[in-house]
C-alpha cells in the first residue's frame, strides 16, 4: 500500500492533533485544517487521496465541504466526522458522493482501517490510469473553465461529434482526452492524428489504410486510423490543414461511416466517435474557399470553446502549482511552493503561449531552482537572448535569492522570550514574508541592514582568519547557541510565512505538527 495524502478538516485542534498523530504513525500524509474555507482552496493545489471533514462546523459545514472538494478534485473520497450521527446525515452524505460517515469518538482503530482502505484503493486507481493512459480532469477552478468542464460532461454521455476551438497550447487535446474517458468508449481505442504533422502525400494513407501495392512504396496492406478507432474515438487535432481532397472523403465517411482503403474498391464499416480540434478560425477558412462549407457544418455539431490563459486569470495559480509538483516529479527534486512575488509575476503576465508556455517556464524555474521555494528571479519570460531577470517591479530586490538562506532579522533581547515585533496592521501578506538580507555596504560607505536600516553592531564579527558562511546573517553567530538561534529563526519565518497556520509550517518544514508544536514551545515562539 502506497502512503496517502489526507487532509482532516475540524473546527476541533485538539481532535486535529489525535488524528495527525494516529495517521503520522501508519506513513500517510496528514494536511490539518480548522478553517474549512482555507482547507478547500488547497485541494487543487497538491494531489488529495481523502478528505476526513467534520459535519457541523463554523461559516461551512460538511456537505458544502464535500460538494466544494468533489467539484474541485472527484477522484478524492471523502468522509464526513459527526458527533450528531444519523441515518438522515448518511444518507444525505452518500448521495452527495461521500465514501463514508464516521461517528465520534472516533476510534483509532476504525479511523487506520478506513484510511488504509482508501489508500489502496486510490493507490490502485493510480496503476491503473498509469496502465491504460488515463488522465484527470484538466486542471483550472476559475468559472470559465467549470463551465467548459460541465459541458464536456454532458457532451461525454452522448456520441456526438464534438469541434474544440481555442489558440495553440491552451489544451485542446487535453479536453479531448477528458470527453474521451469520460464517455461509454473509455475502455475503447482512443486514436489520436495531427492533421498539420503529416504529409500531404500520407495523409489519406494514414486515414484511410491501403492495399499492397496501391502506390510506390506499398508493399503490405496497411490498416488505416479510422479502423484502428472502430469502437472507440478518433481525434483529428488541426483538421483545419487537411487538403480538400482529404475533405471531401472525410464528409462521406462521416455520412456513411464506410471508408475505402486506398487502392481497393471495397467498402469497410467503421464505429468511432469523432472529436476535432484546431486553432485556425474555420468560418473565414470557409469564405476563403480553404474548407467546405458541408464539412463545417457536419463536425460543428457541439463546439466547445477554450479560452486563452490570459482570459482566465484566476486559473494561473491553480496550474502553477500542477506544474510545479509535475516537475519536481520529473527532475527527482525542485521547491515544493510558490512565492507569493512570484505568483503575482505569473497572473501578471499574457501569456501568448497559453497554458503550455506556462507548463515550460515553469519547469525551467524548478531546474535553476535549488531551494525549496520558488522565487520570481527564477521566472524567465523573455525571448531566448534576454536576461534571466524578473518582470515584476521591485521583485528581484525583495525576494530571495538561492543563495540566500530563509531567516528573519534578528529579536531584541526584550523580544527573546516571544517573537520579534513585527506589527501585521496595514501590512501586505507580501511585504510581511520578505525575508531579511545579510548586511551590505549603503552608499555613504556605512554597514547597512535590510530596508537600508543600520546594521547591528556586531556586524562582521567572525573569528580571525574564518570567514563567515555566504548569505548568513551575523547575529546568528554572535549568539550564545548559534545553532539554536538558527533554528529558531527557522522555525519563526516558517510559521510566520503560513500565516500561523501549524499545519501548513511543518509541512513546509518536512516535521510533525507535534513536532512544530514542541520546538515552538521550546524557542518560545508565541503569537502575540
Amino acid at each position: 500500500m502506497d502512503p496517502a495524502t489526507v487532509m482532516v478538516v475540524d473546527d476541533q485542534t485538539d481532535l486535529l492533533d489525535v488524528i495527525n498523530d494516529t495517521l503520522s504513525a501508519q506513513g500517510h500524509r496528514v494536511l490539518c485544517y480548522a478553517d474549512p474555507q482555507e482547507a478547500v482552496a488547497h485541494v487543487q493545489d497538491q494531489r488529495v487521496d481523502i478528505v476526513l471533514t467534520d459535519l457541523q462546523m463554523p461559516g461551512k459545514d460538511g456537505l458544502e465541504v464535500l460538494a466544494d472538494v468533489k467539484s474541485r478534485s472527484p477522484e478524492t473520497e471523502v468522509v464526513l466526522m459527526t458527533a450528531f450521527g444519523g441515518i438522515e446525515h448518511a444518507v444525505q452524505a452518500m448521495k452527495q458522493g461521500a465514501h463514508d460517515f464516521l461517528t465520534k469518538p472516533i476510534r483509532p482503530e476504525t479511523l487506520t482501517a478506513l484510511v488504509g482502505r482508501l489508500a489502496e484503493l486510490q493507490s490502485l486507481r493510480r496503476r491503473m490510469k498509469e496502465l491504460t493512459g488515463g488522465v484527470v480532469a484538466p486542471v483550472g477552478s476559475g468559472e470559465a473553465m467549470q463551465r467548459l468542464l460541465a459541458l464536456a460532461r454532458v457532451v461525454a454521455e452522448s456520441d456526438s461529434t464534438v469541434l474544440i476551438l481555442g489558440e495553440t497550447g491552451v489544451g485542446k487535446e487535453v479536453l479531448a482526452d477528458y470527453i474521451q474517458c469520460r464517455s461509454a468508449r473509455s475502455s475503447a481505442p482512443f486514436v489520436k492524428v495531427n492533421c498539420a504533422a503529416l504529409p500531404e502525400t500520407l495523409l489519406e494513407s494514414e486515414l484511410f489504410g491501403h492495399e499492397r501495392g496501391a502506390f510506390t512504396g506499398a508493399i503490405e496492406r496497411r490498416i488505416g486510423r479510422f479502423e484502428r478507432a472502430h469502437g472507440g474515438t478518433l481525434f483529428l487535432d488541426e483538421i483545419a490543414e487537411l487538403p480538400v481532397n482529404v475533405q471531401v472523403k472525410l464528409l462521406r465517411v462521416l455520412q456513411s461511416h464506410e471508408i475505402e482503403r486506398v487502392g481497393s474498391t471495397q467498402t469497410t464499416t467503421v464505429d468511432f466517435r469523432l472529436i476535432a480540434a484546431t486553432h485556425q478560425d474555420l468560418e473565414a477558412r470557409v469564405r476563403e474557399g480553404r474548407f467546405r462549407e458541408d464539412l463545417f457544418y457536419r463536425i460543428n455539431v457541439f463546439p466547445v470553446v477554450i479560452p486563452p490563459l490570459r482570459e482566465r486569470q484566476e486559473d494561473i495559480p491553480v496550474l502553477a502549482q500542477h506544474f510545479l509538483a509535475r516537475a519536481r516529479h520529473k527532475l527527482g527534486r525542485g521547491p515544493q511552493q510558490l512565492h507569493p512575488d512570484a505568483v503575482r509575476l505569473l497572473v501578471q503576465h499574457p501569456w501568448p503561449g497559453n497554458v503550455r508556455q506556462l507548463e515550460n517556464v515553469i519547469e525551467r524555474a524548478c531546474v535553476l531552482a535549488r531551494g525549496e521555494i520558488l522565487t520570481p528571479e527564477l521566472i524567465w519570460l523573455g525571448s531566448p537572448k534576454a536576461p534571466l531577470t524578473p518582470v515584476l517591479k521591485g521583485a528581484a530586490s525583495s525576494a530571495p535569492t538561492p543563495s540566500q538562506p530563509i531567516l528573519p532579522s534578528p529579536a531584541k533581547p526584550e523580544d527573546r522570550g516571544g517573537v520579534a515585533a513585527s506589527p501585521d496592521e496595514g501590512v501586505s501578506p507580501g511585504a510581511r514574508e520578505q525575508p531579511a538580507v545579510a548586511s551590505s555596504a549603503g552608499q555613504d560607505g556605512r554597514a547597512q541592514g535590510a530596508a537600508g536600516l543600520p546594521a547591528p553592531a556586531y556586524a562582521g564579527v567572525s573569528a580571525p582568519g574564518v570567514p563567515l558562511p555566504q548569505g548568513v546573517p551575523d547575529w546568528v553567530f554572535t549568539s550564545d547557541n548559534p545553532l539554536e538561534a538558527a533554528e529558531r529563526a527557522i522555525l519563526l519565518e516558517a510559521i510566520q510565512r503560513c500565516r500561523w497556520n501549524f499545519s501548513a509550517a511543518a509541512e513546509l518544514l518536512k516535521v510533525g505538527r507535534s513536532t512544530l508544536h514542541a520546538k515552538a514551545r521550546k524557542f518560545g515562539i508565541t503569537r502575540e
